[in-house]
Formats: C-alpha cells, sequence, structure tokens
C-alpha cells in the first residue's frame, strides 16, 4: 500500500488519511478482487441503463466508478485490468459479466433482479473483506462502500417491490436483509430521482 495515502471518500466533508504499511498479499488479492467487482456492477450497469432508460441504473454507472477508483488507490501496483466497457481478464469474470449481461437483457424484471444480486454480493465479499484485515484505511473505505452497497440494494429492492416482484437473498442472511431494508434513506423511493447519492460515489 502508498506510504501516505489520502482518500477523498466521495461523501459530503469526509476525508481520510492515513500512513499504512504493505498489505499482506491475501488482504491485496481480496482488493483486486473487489476492484473487478465494482466494474462488472458498472458494466452490467450501464448495459441495462442503455437498454432500458432507467435512472435506477444509469446513476449507479457513476458510483460504481467512484467506487473501483476508491478501491484502487489502496494498491501500490495493480495487476492487468481494462477499463474498456465488457473488457474482462479470460475465465470467471468475463463469464460473469456475459451471463449477467444476458440475465438482464431477458427484461426489465430481471435486469432489477439482477442489481439486487450484484448488490447483495458486493455487500457480502466487502464484509468478508473487512473482517480478514486489520488495516485501519482498508477497513474505513470497506465501511463505505457497504453503506453505499447496502443503499443501491435498497433502490433495487424498492422497484422490485413496486412491480410486486420478491427477491430471494442469495449471500446475506435473512436478517441483514431485514437489517437493510429498514434502514430505507430518501435516496430509496421507486420514483425518486437517485441524483445526490448514487451520482457522488454511492
Amino acid at each position: 500500500m502508498k506510504q501516505f495515502i489520502t482518500i477523498c471518500l466521495l461523501m459530503p466533508s469526509l476525508w481520510v488519511t492515513a500512513q499504512n504499511t504493505p498489505l499482506p498479499a491475501s488482504v491485496a488479492d481480496d482488493i483486486y478482487h473487489l476492484i473487478c467487482e465494482e466494474k462488472l456492477a458498472r458494466d452490467v450497469y450501464q448495459f441495462a441503463a442503455e437498454k432500458y432508460q432507467m435512472p435506477v441504473f444509469a446513476h449507479k454507472v457513476v458510483a460504481e466508478e467512484n467506487h473501483r477508483t476508491l478501491l484502487t488507490g489502496l494498491l501500490d501496483t495493480l495487476p492487468p485490468i481494462s477499463y474498456v466497457y465488457g473488457e474482462f481478464p479470460a475465465g470467471e469474470w468475463s463469464q460473469l459479466f456475459q451471463t449477467l449481461k444476458a440475465e438482464a437483457g431477458l427484461s426489465l424484471d430481471k435486469a432489477l433482479s439482477t442489481g439486487a444480486w450484484i448488490e447483495e454480493k458486493d455487500i457480502y465479499d466487502l464484509e468478508q473483506g473487512k473482517l480478514a484485515t486489520t488495516d485501519t484505511v482498508c477497513m474505513h473505505v470497506y465501511e463505505v462502500l457497504i453503506a453505499a452497497s447496502e443503499q443501491h440494494l435498497r433502490s433495487f429492492l424498492a422497484q422490485l417491490q413496486s412491480r410486486s416482484i420478491s427477491y430471494t437473498p442469495k449471500y446475506l442472511s435473512p436478517a441483514r436483509m431485514s437489517e437493510i431494508q429498514n434502514q430505507a434513506s430518501g435516496c430509496d423511493s421507486p420514483g425518486k430521482p437517485e441524483k445526490g447519492c448514487c451520482d457522488h460515489g454511492n
């Protein structure tokens, strides 16, 4: 990790500055995984935004790119990864992108469910990553991104609920899902624009 790292957390009046020692390889691997995950979300949402012309996807394209940039700042060096839409390392990530894109392309309902799945998985992986490190900067960044993904998940769930569609969690416990849903913010109502939330890094 960079010896001195200053992170703009893309939230009002919130900055973190810390001096850090190099990260363990396992933590760096977790961060790289999360970077790929944020790019995956960005690209799937970009596809859905273009296909369905809905703000619930369009605003999140900007947010996911901000999240990717924030995570990238935690590493001194980064394994090769293309930031071009639809380009991923061969294998798991490329296959997953094609699978999620195909699912999202079936219908708007499927696209919203795909978005909920992406955010649920992101929360799970961020929480696991937080448990695996004692680095205070990494932990704080993870906390910020968990809160952002919770907001994204709520917005997708609200859209699904407005369409009388249920969502069954795949990674989080029912209790954790209830906790997230009960923390609804002003940005989460189905008909309300997300500008000011997702456009600024959430």
